[in-house]
């Protein structure tokens, strides 16, 4: 029988990773079975634990686990923090030991049916079956993509995404806008670049409200980094309920509920509102909301991401990369549509900012617009007025140089589709 392949280092490297950065347990989609040291084994398990109970699994809470089963081997955690130490390769190594894995599979199987084969009445064809089972079964879980696609199946699933793409396609509300866009579904990133005064958090709650607006049974998550839960939900309860300012404060006075508000966020809406917090703390949020209500966020809008917390040991350039690397990733894995509220600081002369953004300013922020899959550069002619203009400056499938006008009511907080005449 074949030497039972191990890799003790690419076992300990995946571990370490998750250690230092929890955030990327979730990636780390493999059975228990893929490592193969015992103890290895039995952290992986504990993380797992933490991870079904709502909690990162990091060095602190994880060696906690652990020693509520008596098991105390700090000296190892701490040796796989260094092992671990290049995070950045955690996808490499998650390859590496799903690699190591498959073979192990195939070895034990081998011997399996060599076992099979010599017990009195065994049935050639019945092993052949058991194999290819058992094979078939260790590939789906450690190597599903081991061919190209055939031109048939290809074209099946063709037909499947045109048949759903207005089902899963998710329209802003402005019909000007979604022209130059072109069909967003959930795993995409929408980038709009604007400078400071335009009116980001602004678009950001109205793409919200008008989500909430639709019937549908998912769920839709704004992330106020920079507002506080408070003026976040004083002005989306403006838009909602066509209140002002005062006749919020008159409602709250008085008594009286806003009812659209109340009515539309039942169910529907997650207000994630603490400042400075990295995706990952983004990320528990809408999954624990996901696990309370049964049912998919699947558009989530980050108010803005300058605010959200990266290493302070980094420079601006390689956090914002890092960042938009990891919301493309967040994307994905969560099934949803981003939006990415971003700040430019890159001006006119003179220190005006009335014209559109361009993907230069966004490259002076690190790759975002790399990592986007749509990038909108929104401005206004002026700060008095109430025009807000937005541009396509990448896109998939809509119109690039394309633009579009949303009147702002600032009493109201609403925009709307100049093109309609409505919101």
């Amino acid at each position: 029988m074949s030497e039972v392949p191990i890799d003790v280092g690419v076992e300990r490297a995946v571990l370490g990773c998750v250690l230092l950065k929890p955030e990327l347990f979730r990636r780390l989609q493999v059975p228990q079975d893929a490592f193969a040291q015992e103890f290895h084994r039995t952290l992986y398990s504990a993380m797992n634990d933490l991870d079904a109970d709502g909690m990162p699994p990091d060095l602190v809470l994880t060696n906690g686990r652990l020693r509520e089963q008596g098991i105390h081997r700090d000296a190892d955690l701490s040796a796989m923090l260094d092992d671990g130490a290049l995070t950045r390769h955690f996808d490499y190594y998650v390859e590496r030991l799903k690699q190591v894995a498959l073979r192990r599979e195939m070895v034990r199987l081998e011997g399996e049916c060599a076992a099979l084969a010599s017990a009195p009445g065994s049935q050639p064809d019945e092993i052949d079956r058991f194999r290819a089972e058992r094979l078939r079964r260790a590939r789906e879980i450690y190597w599903p993509v081991e061919r190209g696609m055939e031109p048939v199946e290809g074209w099946c699933r063709l037909q499947d995404f045109y048949q759903r793409s207005g089902e899963l396609a998710i329209g802003t509300g402005f019909p000007s806008l979604d022209e130059i866009m072109g069909e967003i579904h959930p795993q995409s990133v929408v980038t709009v670049l604007a400078r400071p005064g335009v009116g980001k958090s602004v678009l950001g709650l109205n793409l919200t409200a008008n989500w909430l607006r639709r019937a549908g049974d998912w769920g839709v998550l704004f992330a106020s980094l920079e507002m506080g839960d408070t003026l976040a939900t004083d002005r989306l309860i403006r838009i909602l309920d066509g209140w002002t300012k005062e006749e919020v404060r008159d409602a709250v006075r008085s008594g009286a509920a806003p009812e659209e508000y109340l009515r539309l966020t039942k169910d529907r809406f997650c207000l994630f509102h603490r400042a400075r917090q990295p995706l990952s703390a983004i990320e528990r949020a809408l999954e624990a909301w996901e696990r309370s209500y049964d049912r998919k966020i699947r558009a989530v809008v980050i108010d803005y991401f300058q605010y959200l917390a990266g290493d302070p040991r980094e420079s601006p350039y390689v956090k914002a990369s890092r960042l938009s690397r990891e919301m493309k990733e967040f994307a994905k894995v969560n099934d949803c549509l981003v939006i990415n509220l971003c700040q430019v600081s890159r001006g006119e002369p003179g220190g005006k900012t009335t014209k559109c953004p361009t993907l230069e300013a966004a490259r002076d922020s690190g790759t975002i617009e790399e990592n986007a899959d749509v990038v909108l550069g929104m401005w206004k002619p002026s700060a008095e007025d109430t025009a807000i203009f937005l541009k396509a400056l990448k896109v998939r499938q809509g119109l690039v140089g394309g633009q579009c006008e949303l009147q702002f009511s600032p009493s109201h907080m609403r925009l709307c589709d100049t093109r309609v005449g409505r919101s």
